[in-house]
C-alpha cells in the first residue's frame, strides 16, 4: 500500500477552524484523483514528534497542505517537527503555501521582516522539497523576493469534483445571504454590523444567516443580538455544505469566499489581513475590499468587553464597507455579470494543483503513481 501523509493546519480543539479542515480534505481529494489506491494519514502541524515519529517514518511521501509562512519562528512555534521531516530523507512537497504579511503598513518590507531563522528554513525547504507552490500572487511575490523556487498554483481548497462544469448564473435571485464571521471579531464588530444592516436594507426579503467558521466569543455576541447563527465549525465534514443553499456571501472568511466561488455563487470578501489580501489580489474579478486590522487595533479591541454590536451611524460608516456595499449595488444592477467567466480561473486553479501534485510525485516518487 502506498502511504502519503498530509501535514494539516486544522486544530481539532481550540478554534476548530473549518477552513483548515477544508484544506486538508481538498488535498486528500486531489491526491486520490492521482493515486486512488493510496493510504492517506493526516497529522496536525503541532503534534508531538515523539507520538508520531514512527508513523511519519513509514510514509512514502509527505505533503504540507497550505504551509503557513509566518513572522513567528516557523520551526519552533508553527511546525515544531519540520526539521525532523526535512532530515528524515522522506520526499516532501509544499502545496499552496500562504503568508500573513503586514499589508496594513505603508511598507511591508517582506524580505527585511523575515527573520534569519525563517529565511534559512524556507531556503532549505525550497532546496530539498520535491515541489513548492503558493496559493496567491502576494505570497508568490514574497517567496520570489527570498529567492525561493516556487510557483503560484492557487488554493487547493477550491478542488471538489462535485462542482466541475458549473457556471455562474447571471441575475440569480438573492433569497438567502450568508455573512461569515470575522477572525478578529473584537476588532470588526462595527464593520460586521454595517455589513449586516446594509444588506438587510438592500435585500429586505432575503434571509440572512451567520455561518461561524471557528469557535470564539463572537457567538455569544450574535446570540445576544438574536441573529441567525449556524456554528458550522461543529460539523467539519459537512458544515460548509450550508453554502449550497446561499445565493450571496459577503464576509470575512477566505474559505467562505472559496466555498461560494467553487459552487459558482456570488461572493465578496472583506480582507482582514495578509491572508485575505492574497485571495483578493489573486482573483481576476474585483470582488473584495481591503479592511486591514492593525496590531494596535487588535490590542485596543481586546481592552473593550465587546458584548454587543454597535448600530451603524449614518455619515460615520467605515470607508471599506461603504466601498463594498456600493460595489454590490452596482453589481446587483448589472445582474452580477462580473462573475461570468470566473469559473474558468477556478477550473484552472484546480487543474494546476492536480498537475503540480502529479508532476512532483512522478519526478521524485514514481512508485506512488498507478502503472
Amino acid at each position: 500500500m502506498k502511504k502519503i501523509a498530509i501535514i494539516s493546519t486544522f486544530p481539532t480543539s481550540g478554534s476548530k477552524n473549518i477552513g483548515d479542515y477544508l484544506i486538508s480534505k481538498s488535498t486528500e481529494r486531489a491526491i486520490r484523483q492521482i493515486v486512488p489506491d493510496c493510504e492517506i494519514t493526516t497529522f496536525f502541524r503541532a503534534d508531538k514528534w515523539e507520538s508520531i515519529r514512527e508513523d511519519i517514518k513509514a510514509q512514502d511521501h509527505i505533503i504540507f497542505a497550505c504551509l503557513a509562512i509566518r513572522a513567528r519562528d516557523i520551526a519552533k512555534r508553527i511546525y515544531p517537527y519540520i526539521n525532523e521531516i526535512i532530515g528524515s530523507g522522506i520526499p516532501f512537497t509544499i502545496l499552496a503555501a500562504g503568508t500573513q504579511l503586514p499589508v496594513h503598513k505603508k511598507r511591508m518590507g517582506p524580505v527585511g521582516k523575515c527573520s534569519n531563522a525563517n529565511r534559512a528554513l524556507l531556503n532549505e525547504i525550497s532546496d530539498k522539497c520535491c515541489g513548492f507552490s503558493t496559493r496567491g500572487c502576494v505570497t508568490q511575490a514574497f517567496c520570489s523576493s527570498l529567492g525561493l523556487e516556487t510557483e503560484n498554483a492557487g488554493d487547493i481548497a477550491y478542488f471538489d469534483k462535485r462542482f466541475d462544469g458549473l457556471k455562474f448564473e447571471p441575475s440569480r435571485p438573492i433569497k438567502r445571504i450568508a455573512i461569515s464571521d470575522p477572525h478578529y471579531w473584537r476588532s470588526f464588530r462595527r464593520e460586521f454590523s454595517e455589513v449586516y444592516y446594509g444588506l438587510k436594507y438592500r435585500f429586505p426579503e432575503a434571509e440572512i444567516i451567520i455561518p461561524l467558521h471557528g469557535k470564539s466569543g463572537f457567538r455569544e455576541v450574535l446570540e445576544r443580538e438574536g441573529l441567525d447563527i449556524v456554528p458550522i465549525y461543529e460539523n467539519p465534514d459537512n458544515g460548509l455544505d450550508i453554502y449550497d443553499s446561499v445565493d450571496l456571501h459577503v464576509g470575512f472568511r477566505v474559505h467562505a469566499h472559496v466555498s461560494m466561488l467553487k459552487r459558482r455563487r456570488y461572493s465578496y470578501l472583506i480582507e482582514q489581513d495578509g491572508r485575505g489580501c492574497d485571495y483578493g489580489r489573486n482573483m481576476n474579478a474585483n470582488i473584495s475590499v481591503p479592511c486591514y486590522v492593525s496590531k494596535t487595533k487588535q490590542i485596543l479591541a481586546g481592552l473593550v468587553p465587546g458584548k454587543t454590536l454597535p448600530k451603524p451611524q449614518f455619515g460615520a460608516e467605515t470607508s471599506s464597507i461603504i466601498q463594498l456595499l456600493s460595489m454590490i449595488d452596482k453589481d446587483n444592477q448589472n445582474g452580477f455579470s462580473l462573475f461570468s467567466g470566473l469559473e474558468g480561473q477556478i477550473e484552472a486553479i484546480n487543474n494546476n494543483n492536480v498537475a503540480f501534485i502529479a508532476r512532483h510525485l512522478k519526478d521524485k516518487c514514481p512508485k506512488l503513481l498507478p502503472e
